[in-house]
């Protein structure tokens, strides 16, 4: 990975080399390489997004000057930690539990 000197927010930076540096970590477990490749250090995944969040996510990447992969995986890894440590909660519902009555 190339250090580019970045304005703005550094730890949106600092955050993203983190997520890169645990994804292949994750991938040379996953694959058994020492050294895998870049293309071998992600997965492809599908979400469904709204088009507002769409737009957010690539308003904030365009500001950073970060490419949208980038700013994605920096976000999810930025709240999975936030989630596992308990400093962010994640919004629910509870659902009223229906049962099926024949």
């Amino acid at each position: 990975m190339t250090k580019t000197k970045r304005t703005g927010n550094t730890g949106l930076t600092r955050g993203m080399q983190d997520a890169q540096r645990d994804t292949l970590d994750q991938a040379q477990k996953a694959t058994g390489q020492k050294n895998p490749t870049k293309a071998g250090q992600y997965y492809r995944k599908s979400y469904l997004l709204t088009l507002d969040l769409i737009d957010t996510v690539q308003s904030a990447a365009d500001e950073n000057k970060v490419g949208i992969s980038e700013f994605v995986r920096w976000a999810l890894a930025y709240v999975a930690e936030g989630v596992k440590a308990g400093t962010i909660e994640i919004p629910t519902v509870e659902k009223q539990s229906r049962k099926i009555q024949f």
